[in-house]
């Protein structure tokens, strides 16, 4: 409770700049209140009231009327501000559960002559050492008798009747049951552990089975297991899926999104295929041996006069490639290209552009490059192109030049970057 004393009236007023009295202050008999006083100069500044190193400050609280008895309620020891702080407070916590307070209103009367609550008079006063006490206006000060005296228990004609308080059981109480039960060898025969893996009879199986409405169980424990149309299968493979043909042995069917693990690869599967020639997996890491260094091969086109290769590829992985370094410009229109790559044998799918520059060029299934000056390139360095694509077989990236250049007269020279991803 935040109290503010004008230092001018000595009266307790509504606050800072508002010199209204208050009339009177509530409390409940029985508690401890917390009292936060401000003095203000003028009414309306927080101001210290003396030196902290020996001022007093005490609270008391009288029956109204009766300045010749004891105190009520009393408090001396107040917690004082350091010295120069802003706004200084000034606070105690006085206890309204006193045996004199008790005694004037009648607490505990086999009458039942409780008072619901009293009227007293308070006052505040301080000093500095042995100097002249200062005191507040005499304030009316009312305590509520209170409810709750923690001494009632629970009631026992409720409706359905409440158990006693000792049959009551805490969080505590619960939290200790919870570790006991989990902490038992077998916690309950009829329970399954969530937390650890529990070995169950014969007849806990078939039960368990029976309620999930898996009537037969799966041939491996060990693996994650699916049913698919009456016959299990592991989750996750341990052998070389089925991909493309002649590309795999011990193939396997699958369904979307299943794994398989083998000699330090992983695949993926993208399609939902439960046949043994499913062609739907991906290899997605291979950590059998660490891919080669690019391929970096200069290429000349000169109309079918030589066999050009860009490197191996091999079935089932990745590649990344880029043309690039163009010794010489172009004029716009000229078309090049590499065709009939491994006597039209080749394979690729996956043919993905990244980016390109004053070239329109493709890369067909069969691995064929074919490019087109486009635009006005500034400089022959600002050409390129950069594909990704799946090696669908194993074979040399290689066949031969055509077109040339129409028009110019020259051999266009440029370089095949050739990475494994």
């Amino acid at each position: 409770m935040r109290l503010y004393v004008d230092l001018e009236t000595l009266e307790l007023i509504e606050g800072p700049g508002f010199r209204n009295p208050v009339t009177s202050l509530r409390f409940k008999r029985g508690d401890a209140a917390k009292l936060e006083v401000s003095f203000l100069s003028n009414g309306t500044s927080a101001t210290e009231i003396g030196d902290p190193a020996i001022l007093q400050l005490q609270l008391g609280i009288k029956p109204r009327g009766r300045y010749d008895v004891g105190y009520l309620v009393q408090q001396s020891a107040w917690v004082l501000p350091e010295v120069g702080v802003s706004g200084p407070l000034y606070s105690c916590t006085p206890s309204f559960n006193t045996v004199e307070l008790d005694s004037a209103m009648q607490v505990g009367s086999s009458t039942g002559t409780e008072l619901s609550e009293i009227l007293l008079m308070g006052e505040i006063t301080w000093r500095e050492g042995a100097g002249e006490p200062t005191s507040t206006r005499t304030f009316l000060v009312i305590v509520e008798n209170d409810v709750n005296r923690g001494t009632e228990g629970v009631p026992t004609d409720a409706e359905p009747a409440y158990p006693l308080p000792q049959n009551i059981a805490s969080p505590a109480d619960l939290a200790a049951s919870m570790a006991a039960h989990l902490g038992a060898a077998d916690p309950h025969p009829n329970y399954l552990r969530h937390d650890i893996q529990e070995s169950l009879s014969s007849l806990h199986r078939t039960r368990v089975r029976a309620a999930i409405n898996a009537p037969e169980a799966p041939p491996s424990l060990a693996t994650p297991m699916q049913n698919i149309s009456g016959t299990w299968y592991p989750a996750v493979l341990d052998f070389a899926p089925a991909n493309y043909d002649g590309g795999m042995i011990e193939g396997s069917p699958g369904w979307r999104g299943r794994l398989a693990a083998v000699d330090g690869e992983a695949w993926i599967c993208t399609k939902d295929d439960m046949t043994t020639t499913n062609d739907g997996w991906i290899m997605i890491l291979s950590q059998a041996e660490p891919p080669p260094p690019p391929t970096v091969t200069p290429v000349y086109i000169d109309s079918y006069e030589s066999l050009v290769s860009f490197g191996t590829v091999v079935a089932g992985k990745n590649y990344h490639v880029r043309f690039d370094n163009f010794d010489s410009l172009p004029m716009s229109s000229d078309s090049f290209g590499i065709a009939y790559v491994n006597y039209g044998s080749g394979d690729f799918s996956n043919v993905q552009l990244l980016s390109n520059a004053y070239l329109s060029v493709s890369i067909s299934e069969y691995a064929d490059f074919s490019a087109a000056i486009i635009d006005s390139p500034p400089t022959s360095s600002d050409i390129f192109a950069e594909f990704t694509f799946t090696a669908d077989a194993t074979f040399d990236w290689a066949g031969y030049c055509f077109f040339g250049m129409y028009g110019s007269g020259e051999m266009i020279g440029f370089t095949v970057t050739l990475t494994e991803l």
